[in-house]
């Protein structure tokens, strides 16, 4: 997943989903696929898990699943920088717990084939750092990156995605690879088929899929009824908010989401869409490879708890979780 940098989407980047929309041709769309109510088949509670006495009270930035688990990063909020990558078994068991110096920047987190990666910061400079699956890390093979960037994998392999949109994937003994994307600050980004990027406008829900290796920039045809509903709302808020700032001489308003969070597994990629009904639980929609509709999802959440922002999928099972560290796992 994921964001790049700052959430609010820069001018003239909504003309560029229109130009290409309207250069490279929309992909055909097909009959929408009818909702799918999913209810919590296990759920796990992160300081409960941990069970230490500084993590009593967490903020979860970021979650990738496993087959037999969940690896998340996460601040402590009792202990001012103080940061953690933890995984949690399906078992409800704590399997791991490795800690990290300092506050990765912008929640820097992904999974590669040889277990999780993370940018970390040291001198004001951003590293790679790669851990095994039993969390274990050589210092000395740190790597300068370029940006303090976000993470996604290609193929197995840690990638950084800078403001620019370049892209430089980090191979096993290889010197980095470097490609040009569309991927802008406001936007998710997530890896499909090989080297082919789905690139989401979080404030319009539009969506570009993009070939590193080639160049070529497709636009997705036809939306979801989620991300239609999620613009109605946002955009009436946005409205009154502005009317706000305007009379009140402040400063201008930003745009709300309406794409929170994105996921890919070998079936599709998934978007978390912002905001959440009340009583009703996250919405969720899946599209192929070529950016079709798949699936639309609503998982039932237990009352009383909120703030959903994290989503990945692994093994045919949906995980979501809240910025509290709860996770809910489901069965699509």
């Amino acid at each position: 997943m994921r964001n790049i940098g700052i959430s609010f989407f820069p001018s003239g980047f909504l003309f560029l989903f229109t130009a290409v929309s309207s250069t490279t041709g929309a992909t055909v769309s097909r009959e929408v696929p009818a909702l799918v109510e999913l209810n919590s088949q296990q759920e796990l509670d992160l300081p409960e898990v941990i069970h230490r006495a500084s993590w009593n009270k967490i903020l979860l930035r970021e979650i990738r699943a496993t087959a037999d688990g969940v690896w998340a990063l996460i601040d402590s909020k009792q202990q001012p920088n103080q940061s953690a990558l933890v995984k949690v078994g399906f078992d409800g068991r704590l399997q791991r717990f490795i800690d990290l110096p300092g506050t990765p920047p912008n929640g820097a987190f992904v999974l590669s084939s040889r277990g999780p990666v993370v940018v970390v910061g040291i001198q004001r400079r951003g590293f790679l750092r790669q851990y095994d699956e039993s969390g274990r890390s050589d210092v000395a093979a740190d790597i300068a990156v370029p940006c303090f960037s976000q993470l996604i994998a290609i193929a197995g392999q840690p990638a950084t995605i800078c403001q620019d949109g370049t892209v430089t994937v980090y191979g096993s003994g290889a010197s980095p690879m470097r490609y040009s994307s569309w991927a802008r600050p406001g936007t998710l980004v997530e890896a499909v088929a090989g080297k082919n990027l789905a690139i989401v406008d979080q404030v319009s829900g539009q969506r570009l899929l993009y070939d590193l290796e080639t160049g070529r920039t497709t636009a997705t045809g036809g939306t979801a009824p989620e991300i239609e509903e999620a613009l109605r709302k946002t955009s009436e808020h946005d409205r009154r908010a502005m009317q706000q700032a305007a009379s009140e001489r402040g400063p201008a308003a930003g745009r709300s989401l309406v794409a929170m969070d994105s996921a890919v597994d070998e079936s599709g990629w998934y978007l978390l869409i912002w905001p959440i009904p009340p009583n009703l639980g996250p919405g969720e929609v899946k599209f192929d490879s070529s950016g079709q509709l798949l699936a639309r999802y609503r998982c039932r959440t237990p009352s009383g708890t909120a703030a959903w922002h994290r989503i990945d999928a692994a093994n045919g099972y949906l995980i979501v979780a809240s910025s509290a560290g709860k996770i809910l796992r489901y069965r699509p």
